[in-house]
Parts: C-alpha cells; structure tokens; sequence
C-alpha cells in the first residue's frame, strides 16, 4: 500500500479510539448499558476527532519517518501529544482544564498505539529503530 494511504488509514482507525472512548466513561461511571444515543454519539465525535488527528497527527508521522523514527515510542508520546493539544483547543478561549488533559491524553496515547499497527501491518520488514521486542 502507499505510504500516503497508510498514513491516512492509520489515523483513521486512530481517530476511532477516542471517537469511542470519549463515550465510555459516562456509560461505565453511572453503570448504564450502551444506549443508542451512546452508540449514534461515536461518528459526532469522530468528525470531530478525525480533523484534529489530521492535522497535528500527519505531520508527526511524516517527519518522524523523514527521520526513519516511526515506532511504537514516538507514535505513544505523538499520540499523546496530539491529545494535550486536543484538550487544549476544545477550551478555547478559556484555559484548558485538567481533567481534559487526563482523559485526552491517554486516549491520544491509545490511538498512537492503534496508528503504530496499521503502520507495522504495513510494512513488517522495514527495519525498526527501536520497536518492542527489537532487542
């Protein structure tokens, strides 16, 4: 597959981590089931998700393999990062809060993960720099 295509289909199941996760902490803190508007709140918040994902995300991927960088350490920390900046920007104007760093964050580190198996699915021989189980 073309490396733009990878790109592009990596953030896209990237976005779904978030996307889906945003929704789970009300469902499992007030021990509800699923609910269909639970269920019909994933794509609003994956259109949301996706634009913030392509356009910090993207750029990370493409410099960092300029760089033959791309491995599951800076796909986690570029995961994470695109999160604080998420939780940054959906407050705006107003300072961000802490909560939203604590929950975009990890989800942003989710998601790099999730970016970082598209990426090794599609390109398994590339050597890695320094990848889990490389040593």
């Amino acid at each position: 597959m073309h490396k733009t295509l990878v790109i592009l289909v990596g953030m896209a199941a990237a976005a779904l981590v978030p996307a889906i996760g945003l929704n789970l902490p009300s469902t499992l803190i007030d021990g509800t089931s699923l609910s269909m508007t639970n269920i019909l709140f994933i794509p609003l918040a994956y259109m949301f998700v996706l634009p913030i994902a392509l356009v910090f995300g993207v750029p990370m991927v493409v410099l960092f393999d300029r760089f033959n960088l791309v491995n599951v350490w800076t796909a986690m920390g570029s995961g994470a990062c695109v999160g604080a900046i998420a939780a940054i920007v959906i407050r705006l104007p107003a300072p961000p809060v802490p909560r939203d760093l604590l929950v975009d964050c990890p989800l942003g580190l989710l998601s790099g993960i999730v970016f970082w198996l598209v990426w090794r699915w599609n390109y398994p021989d590339r050597p890695p720099f320094s990848d889990l189980g490389s040593r």
